[in-house]
């Protein structure tokens, strides 16, 4: 419980204090060595068989980037984004088992420009499109309109033109496609990255 407390304190020092999105890894690193040293030092009896996990009751942010916590085995340390991003995407995966995204109509459809190329694959990832909850259409040689686009991704706040060309630039880099099942993990992993909190977010 001191040690932990000596983090705590620690990374509180740090966020109030630096400038910078870094941190001194020394002092953490030091006391990580003295709490091993001490784990070493108690008899083999006072340890428990199995850990025991136990609820966090504080989680710490620091530089509005990483959230610090414990479990049964010390100091945790957590990408706040990767973390969002992981949650995200199991959640949008078991959602997906059940069915079609939910989707919003647009009002008036959203334009990109995009090479002929691009605009061509979007009948290889018509079926994909379809269980996300995006329609869009070819509207010339270069140009895409998208109908409509996943409520989730509206209520996060991503822009359906910017979310459309990143997916078709990503399909068209890494080849994926023909293979539904794997345009749709691609697609998700997408979406959770765009919809989770990003570095710099301060959280409740």
């Amino acid at each position: 419980a001191d040690n932990t407390r000596r983090f705590v304190d620690y990374f509180q020092r740090v966020a109030q204090s630096s400038t910078e999105k870094r941190f001194d890894y020394a002092p953490m690193r030091a006391a990580m060595d003295a709490e091993r040293a001490r784990e070493s030092e108690r008899p083999a009896a006072q340890e428990p068989e199995l850990p025991q996990a136990r609820p966090a009751h504080r989680v710490l942010q620091v530089h509005n980037s990483y959230l610090v916590t414990q479990d049964e085995h010390g100091l945790v340390i957590i990408d706040q984004h990767a973390l969002h991003e992981r949650v995200m995407f199991e959640a949008l995966s078991a959602r997906l088992a059940q069915g079609p995204l939910e989707s919003q109509r647009l009002l008036t459809p959203a334009t990109l420009s995009a090479p002929p190329a691009q605009v061509e694959r979007l009948g290889d990832l018509a079926k994909v499109f379809e269980r996300l909850g995006v329609e869009a259409s070819p509207l010339g040689p270069d140009s895409i309109a998208i109908h409509a686009f996943p409520t989730f991704l509206f209520g996060r706040g991503v822009d359906p033109a910017e979310f459309i060309a990143g997916l078709l630039e990503r399909a068209e880099s890494e080849g994926f496609g023909a293979g539904e099942e794997e345009a749709l993990h691609e697609a998700l992993d997408m979406m959770a990255c765009k919809a989770a909190v990003k570095a710099g977010d301060r959280m409740s």
